[in-house]
């Protein structure tokens, strides 16, 4: 278990967690806390990884379910071929966020907190599951329509 100490990078890359979201690519995840908590969904933006948290999920872990994932292509999730300059689009980690968020398979009413690029990934996911969203923070975020 972390204490309120900050987390180095090799304590938080061993707890890492990794699921299939599509077209073979895995995506890394942190998974911490109560699982019969309601869970929190942190989601970091773009080009940094779930690392992000880490000084966060430790004070959060006795009362919640918290879940932090590594995008597609960041982190120690998976990287997708090269394809030209539109690789990581906006829309590319929205289809692979998705996909996670479903093979995680979440009840109770879900929080979000989204930084960057986190913030319109989950906006996007929740405007097509308003009854399952609880909370949601933003941190410095942007909207893709």
């Amino acid at each position: 278990m972390f204490s309120s100490e900050p987390v180095s990078a090799s304590a938080w890359s061993d707890r890492k967690k990794y699921v299939d979201v599509g077209d073979g690519l895995k995506m890394a995840y942190i998974e911490m806390g109560d699982p019969d908590e309601d869970p929190i969904v942190l989601v970091h933006g773009n080009p940094t990884s779930s690392y992000l948290w880490r000084n966060v999920v430790p004070h959060l872990i006795d009362s919640v379910r918290c879940l932090a994932p590594d995008l597609v292509g960041m982190g120690q999730s998976d990287k997708l071929p090269d394809e030209g300059p539109r690789t990581y689009s906006y829309f590319v980690h929205r289809e692979y966020f998705d996909g996670w968020l479903d093979a995680m398979n979440l009840s109770g009413p879900i929080t979000f907190v989204g930084h960057n690029w986190g913030v319109p990934l989950f906006f996007y996911w929740a405007m097509r599951n308003l009854g399952r969203i609880e909370v949601s923070f933003i941190w410095r975020g942007k909207y893709h329509q």
